[in-house]
């Protein structure tokens, strides 16, 4: 469990816990108890996600993008060796998705490889790689090297992946 991190397109909440206990959760299930590093990180993760004012609310009051924020959180609790995230941005405004995105290369950099799964070429832009499949098969990968925010190096992602999507009738 300490080794992965998983964001479900569905976020997967417990109603009957708090933002902040929900967070913990995978954390709590390793070490049995909370301690004050174990709420520090889920706070840090909170503040870097925009959700840090939820923390003691009950989840069923939420949007579906705080709620897959809290997904997100919970996801890198245990600083996963390898996280994998279906859609995470899916449910999220544009601003946010940046947001979170910025997160998770900040978080590949750090050592976590992450496998996403994507329809968003802004979201798949981030990569370093990206596999295109077509009806279940590997159709091309493309490397496209670190991360880079300058304007020029988005649009030229963008457009090297809306172009391969186009071959494939995406």
């Amino acid at each position: 469990m300490r080794q992965f991190g998983y964001v479900f397109q569905q976020p997967h909440l417990i109603n009957s816990l708090t933002v902040r206990e929900n967070i913990i959760l995978a954390a709590s299930v390793l070490n049995k108890q909370v301690d004050a590093t174990i709420a520090d990180e889920a706070n840090e993760l909170m503040e870097l996600t925009g959700i840090i004012e939820l923390a003691d609310r009950n989840t069923m009051s939420l949007s579906g993008g705080q709620a897959q924020r809290v997904s997100i959180c919970r996801s890198f609790m245990n600083d996963p060796k390898l996280v994998f995230a279906d859609e995470p941005t899916g449910s999220l405004n544009s601003k946010s998705s940046e947001e979170i995105m910025d997160l998770f290369v900040d978080i590949n950099h750090k050592g976590s490889t992450i496998m996403l799964v994507t329809h968003d070429p802004l979201v798949a832009a981030k990569a370093n790689q990206v596999w295109f499949l077509l009806d279940g098969v590997i159709y091309r990968k493309e490397f496209l090297g670190p991360w880079d925010k300058s304007q020029t190096s988005i649009i030229n992602r963008k457009n090297k992946i809306n172009d391969i999507m186009s071959e494939i009738e995406i």
